[in-house]
């Protein structure tokens, strides 16, 4: 199980990549959702923005992703009742 300090840094560096993404959002006039499907399909060029965009695309996913399965297996040991993790 990890330690409230862990979900506590992933939460932050969740906020700090979806202010990134929200910066291209603006520059670009297109939402991340829209751009990394065009980015996929090979739409794109690459430009450094848009590899970086992309990755920080990617990065905001996988985080959510970890922060998901550590409350989905949060929720496991309190159903159980095993407070022993």
């Amino acid at each position: 199980m990890r330690t409230t300090d862990e979900i506590a840094l992933d939460r932050a560096h969740l906020a700090a990549t979806e202010a990134d993404l929200r910066e291209f959002e603006a520059r670009y006039q297109m939402s991340t959702v829209e751009f990394f499907a065009k980015w996929q399909a090979g739409k794109m060029d690459d430009d450094m923005d848009f590899v970086e965009w992309a990755s920080l695309a990617q990065m905001a996913e996988w985080i959510r992703e970890r922060m998901e399965t550590q409350k989905r297996r949060g929720n496991l040991f309190t159903q159980r009742g095993d407070h022993q993790r």
